[in-house]
């Protein structure tokens, strides 16, 4: 058995020379292949995984992206003072404790760490944006 892409083929002999047979789909596709066909299937295959491993990663780095002030509901030129505010404010109003009920608290919880990354991020690292 031979994976490509993700893809398995099973090598067969047939007549005098080889026929691989794919095993599964390809774009919904069953079909066969000669050896000469298996390196630009390679090549094509390997090309469509680069593409969809950088699409990915580009939408992980803005799935991540976030911005802290805003996070704590502060403008940009916010002074610590008012930053502190927000904090305090949010921390209070989305601390874990304060919340009794099951799924409340969790999303209370994440979201005072949220809250706290932000702050943290802002007073303590300067920067008002992740990547």
């Amino acid at each position: 058995m031979i994976i490509v892409g993700g893809v398995s083929f099973e090598v067969k002999r047939e007549g005098t020379g080889r026929t691989l047979v794919v095993q599964g789909n390809i774009y919904g596709v069953a079909a066969d292949l000669t050896v000469e066909n298996l390196q630009q299937l390679s090549a094509d295959l390997a090309g469509e995984a680069t593409r969809w491993r950088d699409e990915m990663d580009a939408a992980k780095r803005d799935a991540t992206r976030r911005d802290y002030y805003a996070i704590l509901g502060v403008d940009r030129t916010a002074s610590e003072e008012e930053i502190k505010k927000a904090y305090r404010r949010l921390a209070r109003q989305f601390h874990p404790d304060t919340h009794p009920g099951e799924p409340e608290k969790k999303v209370a919880e994440e979201k005072f760490k949220e809250i706290h990354e932000a702050y943290e991020a802002i007073i303590h690292n300067g920067g008002g944006t992740a990547a």
